[in-house]
């Protein structure tokens, strides 16, 4: 069940994304926990998309987290 809260966490995520307001790795990763919890298929796929750009940006190395070991590397 997706609640009011949840909404409009969606919507503010996607405003930031069509705002090209999301800048850093950490960034991506928030937003990307916030859209693994939509309904529509196509939210799940930015979510993907936006742990890949995370991976890329290697912010969650820095910060001394593990390489996800999903990523094959």
């Amino acid at each position: 069940m997706v609640t009011p809260r949840d909404a409009e966490r969606e919507r503010r995520v996607k405003a930031l994304i069509a705002a090209d307001a999301l800048k850093s790795g950490m960034d991506h990763l928030h937003a990307a926990m916030i859209l693994r919890h939509a309904h529509a298929p196509e939210d799940h796929l930015l979510a993907h998309d936006l742990c890949v750009i995370e991976l890329g940006k290697g912010e969650h190395l820095a910060n001394g987290w593990p390489r996800p070991a999903w990523t094959g590397s």
